[in-house]
């Protein structure tokens, strides 16, 4: 009977095993890259998260800067469509859904991001909006708030994609 000889048997083993590190290395490489990239896209997405809520509570919040802004719109340095918190303006609704796209999201400070705001009556049926619808997102917040507009309750969205 013939019997290999033990130095081919180690060497076999060896590359056995080393494959199988191999393996687990790559694996190992492949699932950190995934995890890193579902971190990036759970902090981008907190952070669109966190700036539509901040936009859409100073629009339905605040009056804006200057308080008058909608009557002189080229001096807004920061956007509010309330009289009073919740209770909106009209001539500042339909100020700010008739305000240049671009230039509205310069004062709102959205970069790359792109915007569609709506007022909804209380049926769904939009009565004012301004923006840009998604094409293609990737990513879309839309926070929403109840607000009262000459005695009349609506809901306000404030749609943020990428």
């Amino acid at each position: 009977m013939y019997q290999a000889a033990k130095g081919q048997t180690t060497s076999i083993e060896f590359m056995m095993v080393s494959g199988v590190v191999a393996l687990i290395v790559v694996a190992s490489f492949a699932f950190y890259d995934l995890s890193a990239r579902r971190t990036d896209e759970a902090k981008n997405r907190l952070e669109m998260e966190i700036l539509a809520n901040d936009i859409m509570d100073g629009l339905v919040r605040t009056n804006g800067i200057p308080g008058g802004w909608e009557d002189y719109p080229s001096s807004v340095t920061s956007f509010g469509i309330a009289n009073d918190p919740l209770v909106l303006s009209p001539g500042k609704v339909s100020a700010f859904a008739s305000y240049d796209y671009q230039s509205a999201k310069q004062v709102l400070g959205i970069g790359a991001y792109d915007y569609r705001f709506n007022v909804r009556t209380i049926n769904n049926t939009v009565v004012i909006t301004s923006g840009q619808g998604p094409t293609n997102p990737k990513v879309i917040v839309n926070p929403k708030r109840t607000a009262v507009m000459n005695g009349t309750v609506f809901y306000v969205d404030f749609m943020l994609w990428r």
